[in-house]
């Protein structure tokens, strides 16, 4: 825990704190610095809270107390950039205030996902889809386009792939699984149920499952072996912000990179047939006109 940014851990578990401990939350994400010389019981007045509560919001965060928790804190100041603080988007900001305060959301969510990803998981992550029997990838709503990446694109290397995003197609393709295989759910909420239903029966018929979420303690990580974890700023703007499938998108880059370099000469020559096929299909379509 030590290791990791707290800011950003606030943000992710913001969801799944109590109606007190978000009030603390609220006044910590929006007043860092003046946190650093308040005693527990001063916050606690600016929260509305009690000192106890202060205690137990950083507990329910992983630390052991409040001297801990402004340890943290204060390391994370002194490397933070001033775009990591800007408030959420108001009636009255300027078009270029909104387009400054959206871009500096993005780029806050990649750079959080960087420093807090378990490089471990997402190693591990890239071996089961390198070696796995095949692999079924499950996603509604607005992660279905990264459903359809994934599989376009590990299918490029070689790997038996099915994308699906449709609930009942879903629950369906469960029954080829088996030991050995791998079941990919994609969510950002990890609370979308045809999501956590499908994973679940893929889990019980023996496949691996992993998951992409920005939700750690979600119902769908829950369920999973290997979880992914990326991290957007859901206390200042909406749930579905595009931060987050940002961030996701990122990481399925950086998943199809590395499973590439377990399989570097096939996905160089599979690559040059997708050209060549692309190219093909570019010279039919100048021929027909």
């Amino acid at each position: 825990m030590d290791n990791q940014p707290f800011l950003p851990q606030i943000r992710s578990c913001y969801h799944s704190l109590t109606a007190v401990e978000k009030r603390i939350a609220d006044y910590v994400l929006a007043h860092p610095a003046q946190v650093l010389e308040l005693s527990a019981q001063a916050l606690a007045q600016q929260a509305g809270s009690a000192a106890s509560a202060v205690v137990r919001f950083c507990k329910s965060l992983g630390y052991r107390g409040y001297a801990q928790f402004k340890v943290r804190l204060a390391v994370e100041l002194a490397h933070e950039s001033p775009a990591s603080y800007m408030a959420g988007i108001e009636p009255e900001d300027p078009d270029r205030q909104v387009f400054q305060k959206i871009l500096s959301s993005n780029i806050k969510a990649l750079q959080d996902t960087l420093t807090r990803m378990d490089t471990e998981v997402f190693s591990k992550t890239a071996q089961l889809l390198s070696s796995a029997g095949s692999i079924h990838i499950y996603g509604i709503g607005t992660s279905a386009g990264l459903v359809g990446e994934l599989q376009h694109r590990l299918m490029i290397l070689g790997l038996q792939v099915h994308g699906y995003t449709d609930a009942v197609a879903m629950r369906l393709s469960t029954m080829n699984l088996k030991p050995g295989d791998l079941a990919f759910g994609i969510s950002h909420s990890g609370r979308t149920m045809a999501v956590v239903d499908a994973m679940e029966l893929a889990r019980n018929a023996g496949a691996v499952t992993v998951c992409l979420t920005s939700f750690p303690t979600s119902p769908l990580a829950k369920l999973c072996d290997r979880v992914l974890t990326v991290y957007c700023d859901e206390t200042q703007y909406p749930i579905e912000a595009s931060a987050a499938r940002i961030a996701q998108t990122a990481v399925v880059d950086a998943l199809v990179a590395a499973v590439s370099t377990r399989r570097f000469d096939l996905a160089v020559s599979r690559s040059n047939q997708v050209h060549d096929l692309m190219e093909t299909i570019r010279y039919r379509k100048k021929d027909k006109k």
